[in-house]
């Protein structure tokens, strides 16, 4: 897959709008807590995975982008095109994300509905609904430079690496495209993770111990 190269981001003003006012309603401490994307969503688009948009009609195309950031007749221009997926954001109704896609034929980043979606290699529609291998760890875990995360920037998830920690658990980060961040909080900031994945305990092992080393 050819590299992107960054280019503007075409987003819904109005669904962006609806997001942000949606938002700043929900209650410190409660629905908050989600609005990180899900781990079932990641699980099948994570980030920087490769994809293939729909080859569909763009009639067919912008009727599943209802309440998925809208329709932009450039963006019949990638319909049938590979792409790498660089954010996530929320859709204009409770639970629903669109997922940001670089087009690699002309770099242009769009919003996409999941069911216009399918899998780079097979072509077969991706199942967000599916789990397996990425989820979001509780932001208690420990991050480490190179950590790949998600970071929240105003509603839109951008997918980040970790680059250097800083104090007071902020760290800095880089996106796909080359972008840095510095001094970023850790309340902006969802680490991806592989089931399974468990901190080490702090008891001490007792003699006898079966362990298994991986």
């Amino acid at each position: 897959l050819a590299p992107f190269v960054a280019t503007e981001v075409n987003l819904n003003r109005e669904a962006a709008e609806a997001v942000a006012a949606r938002s700043s309603e929900i209650p410190q401490g409660t629905a908050g807590l989600v609005r990180h994307p899900p781990a079932s969503l990641l699980s099948a688009l994570p980030p920087g995975a490769r994809v293939r948009i729909a080859n569909m009609e763009p009639e067919e195309a912008a009727r599943q982008q209802e309440g998925y950031g809208g329709w932009d007749e450039e963006m019949m221009e990638c319909l049938g095109e590979e792409g790498v997926v660089t954010a996530y954001s929320m859709g204009e109704e409770e639970g629903l994300w669109s997922i940001e896609v670089t087009c690699a034929s002309n770099s242009a980043q769009y919003e996409w509905s999941p069911a216009s979606l399918r899998d780079a290699e097979t072509g077969r529609p991706i199942d967000p609904s599916v789990g397996g291998v990425e989820e979001l760890l509780p932001q208690s875990s420990e991050l480490s430079v190179g950590d790949k995360v998600v970071v929240d920037d105003g509603g839109v998830w951008f997918v980040a690496k970790v680059l250097r920690l800083g104090p007071g658990g902020t760290c800095d980060v880089e996106s796909m495209d080359g972008r840095k961040e510095e001094n970023v909080t850790r309340a902006r900031i969802a680490k991806v993770g592989r089931p399974g994945t468990q901190q080490a305990s702090s008891q001490p092992l007792e003699e006898g111990t079966i362990v298994r080393i991986e």
